[in-house]
């Protein structure tokens, strides 16, 4: 049986040529993916979090929330779930109060015999 790895690269909004990519399994969730960057990028994992998978912050339609806010929660978004696609684009919001903006943008799906 294959599993789904996605390989996602992300980077401040306003400092797009600072970036990590980091491969993650198909059942990972964006509450995963947001533990990542922040430990990527030495950020509090404990701030509100949210993602919006339109791309544009904000968007009410298309919101992931941290599981303490209400509505759709990051823990319960799997990843191959999402209709994710090479060159998608997801905005990443960390903290609430003080707005930290990323870009994130899926960069391969690729299928493997064993998951990460």
């Amino acid at each position: 049986m294959a599993h789904r790895t996605l390989r996602l690269s992300i980077s401040p909004e306003d400092l797009p040529d600072v970036r990590r990519v980091i491969d993650f399994d198909g059942r990972a969730t964006l509450a995963d993916v947001h533990a990542q960057i922040a430990a990527a990028y030495g950020l509090d994992p404990k701030q509100l979090h949210a993602f919006f998978t339109s791309g544009r912050f904000w968007d009410k339609q298309s919101a992931y929330l941290d599981p303490r806010a209400e509505g759709r929660g990051t823990d319960k978004a799997l990843l191959f779930r999402l209709n994710l696609a090479v060159g998608k684009s997801l905005a990443y919001l960390l903290d609430f109060t003080h707005e930290q903006h990323f870009l994130v943008t899926v960069v391969a799906i690729t299928d493997v015999a064993q998951p990460l």
